[in-house]
């Protein structure tokens, strides 16, 4: 049948309500348990997928989590009743002097935001750009505990453009500053620290620029024009000069 109730209603003991129950104001304290899916301003469920809470609003909606100022207030993703299954998949937003907000895959956590606004993942967490989503990706970025990596795996190549006409692009370092070519294997230009700069081919040290020049570290030094004759000039602080000519039909010439 039908009851209606004009007043307050105090239930001590359990309640079991079958078919369709509309109630306003309601205010449940303790543990309630639904067995059937929860519909709050509406009689649609929702996708098949999430359909066991639908909460609509004409307006603006939403549900608020209100912990206290040093506490957390946490969503978890479970798959099982005990241990780190409770909290395989989690999202949770720590209150307190600097407060974060945390995001978490199996039972561990992978991503966290500051109260600054920066985005920290753990140590060889990798950042990973491009393909599909299930793939390795085209690009990645991440630090391994000791150093840290760009890495790039997809097609084409890898450009870093200041687009700004009057832009540079600085590489900046505590210490040296190296180029490796052929897979990583084999040093191609070093800029030594408080120091000068190596040129290498094919791995081998060919010149040398230090404190006192710039050192040939090997059998020649080739000089080619496409226009005359090749030449070397050394000119002093003041006007005078000493340049060295070649050319295959006159030989080899000193000029002063």
């Amino acid at each position: 049948g039908v009851s209606t109730f004009t007043g307050a209603i105090d239930l001590n003991a359990d309640l079991d309500v079958d078919g369709h129950t509309n109630l306003d104001n309601v205010s449940i304290a303790g543990v309630s348990t639904f067995s059937e899916k929860v519909l709050i301003g509406t009689t649609t469920l929702g996708h098949s997928s999430a359909d066991d809470l639908t909460i609509n609003n004409s307006g603006n909606g939403g549900i608020t989590i209100r912990t206290g100022t040093t506490s957390n207030g946490a969503i978890f993703f479970a798959d099982g009743t005990s241990g780190d299954a409770r909290f395989d998949g989690f999202v949770q937003y720590n209150h307190g002097t600097s407060p974060y907000m945390l995001f978490g895959t199996v039972g561990n956590e992978r991503l966290r935001i500051d109260s600054s606004g920066h985005l920290k993942v753990p140590d060889n967490a990798q950042l990973r750009f491009g393909g599909s989503q299930t793939g390795d990706g085209d690009m990645k970025f991440y630090h391994d505990g000791s150093n840290s990596f760009i890495q790039h795996l997809g097609t084409g190549g890898l450009y870093i453009d200041a687009l700004n006409n009057s832009a540079d692009i600085a590489f900046r370092s505590q210490d040296n500053i190296n180029f490796y070519t052929n897979a990583a294997s084999q040093s191609s230009i070093a800029c030594v620290g408080n120091g000068g700069v190596i040129l290498y081919n094919q791995g081998n040290a060919r010149f040398n620029v230090d404190h006192d020049g710039a050192v040939v570290t090997e059998k020649r030094l080739a000089i080619n024009r496409n226009a005359g004759d090749p030449y070397l000039n050394f000119q002093t602080s003041g006007t005078g000069s000493v340049s060295l000519y070649g050319g295959a039909s006159t030989g080899f010439r000193v000029f002063t």
